[in-house]
């Protein structure tokens, strides 16, 4: 089953009506960052954070426990299956 859970910061995002384009070019964050904190591939940086909730007008913590909260619900790989693969394969 894919993970579909819209993260907290991309409902922000979409609630001020902005596009990934749109928010980096108000913030200074890349597009990548924005694509990757969004969808919790990458921890943001702290500066990243700061940028983010001085545009929503939002206190610093709150961004940081939507940004861990969807982390925690994000399903994880089996690193189990991946540990037998490498060593099946003698990797």
């Amino acid at each position: 089953m894919p993970y579909t859970q819209i993260s907290k910061l991309r409902q922000r995002r979409f609630e001020h009506g902005l596009t990934i384009k749109e928010l980096a070019a108000q913030t200074g964050i890349g597009e990548a960052t924005i694509v990757t904190t969004e969808t919790g591939q990458r921890m943001p940086t702290i500066q990243t954070v700061h940028r983010l909730a001085a545009h929503y007008g939002a206190p610093v913590k709150d961004l940081v426990r939507e940004i861990f909260e969807h982390l925690s619900e994000k399903p994880r790989a089996n690193t189990a299956y991946k540990k037998r693969r490498v060593k099946a394969n003698g990797n």
